[in-house]
């Protein structure tokens, strides 16, 4: 197996100045599991689902317990 046989082809990117909200919806609408972060057209980085649940935990976290999210079911 060679590379481009697994490899995206047509990746998606973000501005390294987009906001965490907006990265997540890209990623659920197309259903991808990281965008890589260019800049001026060079790489510079990768965003992953982790680093999305991570931000997302860290947020919550510091919140009063009221305040966090609880799973609905029904």
């Amino acid at each position: 197996m060679v590379v481009k046989e697994v490899m995206v082809k047509k990746p998606v990117a973000v501005d390294p100045s987009s906001n965490i909200e907006d990265a997540a919806l890209i990623m659920r609408d197309k259903k991808l599991g990281s965008l890589l972060v260019t800049e001026n057209g060079s790489l510079v980085g990768i965003i992953t689902q982790t680093d999305v649940f991570d931000k997302l935990i860290s947020v919550f976290a510091r919140q009063e317990p009221a305040l966090s999210l609880r799973l609905m079911t029904g």
